[in-house]
């Protein structure tokens, strides 16, 4: 039985309408943040309707007045986000594409492809066929990388997305491509497939004019594919001496049960009249703003900004992260939820615009920044409005950086004759 199925059942559905209508027009960044609210909602009903409450570790059942409650600011958000989204995109829509098409040089596709596969090698694990993990990590490798690895990936996305779009060397490139997944398989190394494989698959939704049905169902099969190799990897990689967990599937969910104790505890703390950040709204609002620049900077500069998974663990202990809708009811009620969420789609309808104007201009760097801050919403969305406020603006400031740079350089005379045809 479903506590209150008349909220929570309309809530998914009209989420899941929005996420369709925005897949359909390719707004991808758009719709990834509404993906990643409907999958918080579909995780509140499944573990409704399974009786699995316990890993949220708040109650032991649904009580009525919660499922009120977090229906109401899920909403708010959401329509807030939608009409923000809504007035960006119609004011946008009257300005010229502006199409400026890349010079085809063999550079642009070959300089990210041989970069991106030398940095694979030198940093490359050892596969399971040899060793068990976690020995194989690092078993060839020549130069740890760690986290930077993540930029062999970036740049092979870069190389197969230029290679199609301009029609060179793009056999060399998918080549390059899928023997990089193989090695992935074969080190067990699942988060790197996945960025791989999910990144070019980004990259050629963002391509089609428009998204139907079946476009929707061959997702459904291939995300259900990709989480059986991913299960397989798991077993193959550790020579089968992984353990064996008796938890449900539900229960093994990590980000989705902490939030919706994120939401209970913010209902309970904002109900009970207490005000966390004062200021309230314009407060928050300036250290959002603030919060664009690299946290390096902002510490040495000394200036100590917000931070909602901070200050909600001076209220109650919790695990980390803080669900975006949930952090905003604590600071400053539905009004904050309603503004902000406006703002967060204004912001989205911008990076949508910029893909689409990336795709007209073969700016495939560009296409890529905005793909990836469309994805790490299914991250940020449960660590907080700083984390996504951050990658949702990353396309923003970067664009705009570089807008101010090749300015700059227009003004200097030995620069002049490059003309912008030269490669992105």
């Amino acid at each position: 039985m479903i506590v209150l199925p008349e909220y929570q059942f309309p809530l998914s559905a009209t989420l899941a309408l929005l996420v369709f209508l925005h897949l359909r027009r390719r707004r991808l960044c758009s719709a990834c943040v509404l993906a990643a609210l409907l999958a918080y909602t579909l995780y509140l009903l499944a573990i409704d309707y399974a009786d699995t409450v316990a890993q949220v570790r708040v109650f032991s059942h649904l009580r009525a007045g919660f499922v009120v409650a977090n229906c109401a600011i899920i909403a708010t958000f959401a329509v807030c986000f939608q009409l923000g989204q809504f007035v960006v995109t119609r004011v946008m829509s009257g300005l010229p594409a502006a199409p400026n098409q890349i010079a085809k040089r063999s550079n642009a596709v070959l300089v990210p492809l041989v970069l991106g596969a030398a940095l694979t090698a030198v940093s490359a694990d050892g596969w399971w066929l040899f060793a068990p993990y976690p020995q194989n990590k690092g078993l060839f490798a020549l130069i740890p990388l760690g986290g930077a690895g993540a930029v062999a990936n970036l740049l092979l996305l870069i190389a197969v997305l230029r290679a199609r779009t301009l029609h060179l060397h793009t056999r060399l490139a998918m080549t390059v491509f899928w023997l990089t997944a193989l090695h992935y398989v074969l080190a067990g190394d699942r988060g790197s497939l996945l960025f791989l494989t999910l990144g070019l698959y980004a990259c050629r939704l963002q391509a089609q004019p428009r998204f139907t049905l079946r476009t929707v169902a061959e997702m459904a099969v291939l995300g259900a594919g990709m989480l059986v190799l991913l299960d397989q990897i798991s077993a193959l990689r550790s020579w089968g001496n992984a353990p064996l967990s008796s938890a449900s599937f539900l229960e093994e969910i990590d980000l989705l049960p902490q939030s919706i104790a994120h939401t209970a505890h913010a209902i309970d703390i904002r109900l009970s009249g207490l005000e966390p950040l004062p200021g309230g709204l314009p407060a928050f609002a300036l250290t959002l703003l603030i919060q664009i620049v690299p946290s390096g900077l902002l510490h040495f500069l000394g200036i100590e900004t917000y931070n909602g998974p901070v200050l909600l663990s001076d209220y109650v202990t919790h695990g980390g992260g803080f669900l975006v809708p949930a952090e905003l009811f604590f600071v400053g009620g539905l009004g904050t939820v309603a503004v902000i969420g406006a703002y967060f789609g204004a912001i989205a309808a911008l990076n949508d615009r910029i893909a689409q104007r990336a795709a007209a201009r073969s700016d495939t760097l560009m296409t890529i920044l905005v793909l990836l801050a469309a994805a790490s919403t299914f991250y940020t969305m449960f660590y907080g409005v700083q984390a996504l406020h951050r990658m949702l603006t990353l396309p923003i400031v970067f664009l705009a950086a570089r807008t101010l740079l090749r300015t700059v350089l227009r003004g200097v005379p030995t620069l002049r004759a490059l003309g912008p045809g030269a490669a992105r």
